[in-house]
């Protein structure tokens, strides 16, 4: 389970649960921690909803859609360990049929004990994970297509680091504005090599649909399948209503891997609120135990 805080422009309190466990051989598990509480509301069925500057992590094919420039900030917590994990992205419509973005992701444990074999302290050490993407996206024919290059750097004793790419689609609205798909395949083809251990990063692929009932309500499901992992299958559904000051979102979604990884349930829920350009997301995530993540989130257009 983490914490995360979340800002854009002030930093909000909140608390985030995403899966921490990974595989022999397969580094930088940081990479597929998430980014939004819209999305952690709706189980990270996003891959075909992608439309703000969370689209660098979920789809690059959802920049061209963006009308007005975003920023995501986000800084969070391991509960109980010196950890922090911090995420920053930005993303604006480029031309009449293009968008850009960037991205940065950082992970921290802190300073820990360095020892030999016999248990000997010799000394601190203070592992680092880092990404940095830069996105492009252009539409095609009603849909999209987006592309990242992604700096990946890691520190443990040694420091490796590794290039590795991001694509994705969104395909036109079909059935009258009703149905989307989106595909993204992501951490495409690196490698760190440290001294004597060579970590792959795992590549993960995501394809998603989005079904509008009307211009308040949709449902979106993914399907996910991480190298070394096994599927993982995302549901979400949102319920949009006017307000006389603003707009207010009901969100309910499903995670099959939190049942895997966490031992929960699954299901998530949240709601969002907003306010002229400014757009505050909130999302409840059981875990084991009866424990429980909250996340919240706070978008702002210009």
């Amino acid at each position: 389970m983490k914490n995360l805080l979340a800002a854009g422009g002030v930093l909000l309190a909140l608390s985030i649960s995403v899966p921490a466990a990974t595989t022999e051989g397969l580094s930088s598990p940081f990479l597929s921690m998430g980014a939004g509480a819209r999305a952690a509301a709706l189980g990270q069925a996003y891959t075909a909803v992608a439309n703000d500057a969370t689209a660098v992590y979920w789809n690059p094919a959802g920049l061209p859609f963006l009308h007005r420039r975003t920023v995501t900030l986000m800084h969070g917590a391991l509960v109980g360990s010196a950890m922090t994990y911090d995420y920053a992205a930005f993303g604006q419509k480029w031309g009449r049929r293009g968008g850009v973005g960037i991205g940065i992701q950082h992970l921290s444990a802190g300073g820990l004990v360095l020892a030999d074999a016999t248990g000997a302290r010799q000394g601190q050490f203070k592992p680092r994970d880092f990404a940095g993407s830069l996105a492009l996206g252009g539409q095609w024919a009603g849909g999209a297509v987006g592309a990242a290059v992604k700096l990946v750097r890691r520190q443990v004793v040694d420091t490796a680091q590794t290039l590795t790419y991001d694509a994705g689609i969104l395909s036109p609205f079909y059935f009258g504005n009703r149905l989307r798909l989106g595909y993204a395949a992501t951490n495409l083809g690196g490698s760190l090599k440290f001294d004597q251990v060579e970590e792959k990063i795992p590549a993960t692929h995501r394809g998603g649909a989005v079904i509008r009932f009307s211009p308040a309500a949709f449902a979106s499901v993914d399907m996910e399948k991480k190298s070394g992992a096994p599927a993982a299958l995302r549901a979400g559904v949102e319920y949009a209503l006017d307000l006389k000051t603003g707009a207010l979102a009901l969100r309910a979604g499903y995670d099959s891997g939190l049942t895997e990884d966490h031992g929960a349930a699954g299901f998530t829920a949240g709601l969002g609120l907003g306010f002229a350009n400014v757009k505050v997301d909130y999302a409840l995530i059981p875990n084991r135990e009866g424990d429980v993540s909250h996340v919240v989130s706070l978008t702002t257009w210009f």
